[in-house]
């Protein structure tokens, strides 16, 4: 049986957490360059500001309602677009 943690532990396991997350991120941020490496950037780039400029698109959509098939379709794509756009341009300027 063991003793109570001291403080040193947890900190060390909070340390560890913060380095796994930390690499899962460098490896999810390769991917498009090794996919796509001529246009990454500018990927990047086109997808953070996308994600800045889409919700503004949700305004009209939601005023008219959600009511109509094609509306709620759209919108629901909008969405998708906007997670998308969200997670290819999270990494760009860091």
């Amino acid at each position: 049986m063991s003793g109570p943690r001291s403080i040193q532990d947890s900190d060390d396991g909070k340390r560890s957490n913060e380095q796994g997350a930390f690499s899962r991120e460098f490896e999810t941020s390769g991917r498009l360059e090794r996919y796509a490496p001529s246009f990454a950037d500018q990927m990047r780039v086109a997808s953070f500001w996308a994600a800045i400029c889409l919700p503004v698109l949700y305004l009209p959509l939601l005023i008219m309602g959600l009511s109509n098939g094609l509306i709620t379709l759209l919108f629901t794509g909008l969405v998708c677009v906007h997670v998308i756009a969200l997670y290819v341009g999270h990494t760009y300027n860091q």
